[in-house]
């Protein structure tokens, strides 16, 4: 399986989907089950702000 590091910057701009073709290829092979990413543990932290949203509601 490939394996692939991600910094969060690069992580972020998944999210947001503007990612350069290449680097995109990366993540969308780890969403079909084809290879791994592995993050920083500040990633966790940039996907939970995404997911909650950014809008003032948390604390």
């Amino acid at each position: 399986m490939i394996m692939y590091v991600s910094d969060a910057v690069a992580f972020l701009y998944y999210l947001l989907d503007k990612l350069p073709p290449e680097a995109d290829k990366a993540f969308r092979e780890a969403e079909e089950g084809r290879a791994i990413v592995y993050f920083p543990s500040i990633a966790a932290e940039l996907y939970y702000l995404f997911e909650k949203g950014m809008d003032g509601t948390m604390a």
